[in-house]
């Protein structure tokens, strides 16, 4: 996997962690935030991250995407963050790498970003749940990887349980029949624990290809995975994933990269942005080592 100089993965020999998007919104996946943009920069800075999420349809571009660039600008020089994690690319698996009005917006969108502030990663996922040429979506991923990858930013697949990607066979199959370099896996601890990454030999089959790291925990469930994925996605170590575990398996087979949290709870969609980003902070200091 490329490294990208202008986004390290640690800091002073520490390693770099991130708070994800919706982890401090404060409310759902797909809901409009209770805490700005400016807001959650301030909170996560408070408790010692590093860098933060964003995702492209966030409020902070209501005004269009020439004073919202200005406004992630300004909330990153006041709170001294980095923009770390950008998310989420869709509309690529038919092959078209998001051709669509709709999902070209917002690869334009993310691609502004990637420019803007160099992320270390811009996730890509579906959320249909049809059927995926793996051959067809691993070119157009190539193409989507060499444009974000023109500004340093890796992109990042995930496997969502209940999408065309959620079997894990089908997921591996498209990163790896991309050739490009700046393409990996995203590795989140719900969905790899819920697919068949029970064990951490699992890891094994994603080779040197993992390109970021969300922690976060739960349980394993047998249905409803949306549902579930997106209120029951706590903090690690309140549930039984063990995502310290899996961050100790993938530190053993060589990731250095930044890590994520990305969780979703009914005690995080009501906390203060604050005492979400404190808790979040402790929870992922503490599943890293």
């Amino acid at each position: 996997m490329a490294r990208n100089s202008s986004t390290p993965s640690t800091q002073g020999g520490a390693a770099m962690m991130i708070a994800s998007h919706v982890t401090l919104t404060g409310a759902g996946f797909g809901e409009p935030p209770r805490h700005d943009f400016a807001a959650r920069c301030a909170a996560a800075a408070a408790a010692g991250f590093d860098g933060v999420g964003l995702h492209a349809a966030d409020p902070v571009f209501d005004d269009g995407d020439a004073v919202g660039l200005r406004r992630v600008r300004q909330a990153l020089d006041s709170s001294g963050l980095r923009l770390m994690e950008i998310e989420l690319l869709t509309g690529w698996t038919d092959g078209t790498a998001g051709t669509s009005a709709a999902d070209g917006a917002s690869v334009r969108r993310l691609l502004a970003l990637a420019e803007a502030f160099c992320p270390h990663h811009v996730t890509a996922g579906t959320l249909d749940p049809g059927p995926v040429d793996a051959e067809r979506a691993s070119r157009a991923l190539r193409e989507l990887g060499d444009r974000f990858g023109e500004f340093g930013t890796r992109v990042a697949v995930e496997g969502f349980a209940w999408s065309g990607l959620g079997d894990p066979r089908t997921w591996r199959e498209v990163v790896h029949g991309c050739a490009s370099p700046w393409v990996g896996f995203m590795v989140d601890t719900w969905h790899f624990r819920n697919g068949d990454g029970t064990h951490d030999e699992a890891l094994d089959l994603l080779g040197d290809r993992i390109a970021a790291v969300q922690l976060n925990d739960g349980r394993i469930v047998a249905g409803d995975h949306m549902r579930h994925a997106r209120e029951e996605r706590h903090l690690p170590g309140e549930g039984e994933l063990r995502p310290g575990a899996l961050a100790h398996a993938l530190r053993a087979r060589g990731y250095d990269g930044p890590w994520a949290v990305e969780s979703c709870d009914a005690w995080l969609q009501t906390a203060p942005a604050k005492a979400a980003a404190s808790a979040a902070f402790g929870a992922l200091a503490a599943a890293i080592g």
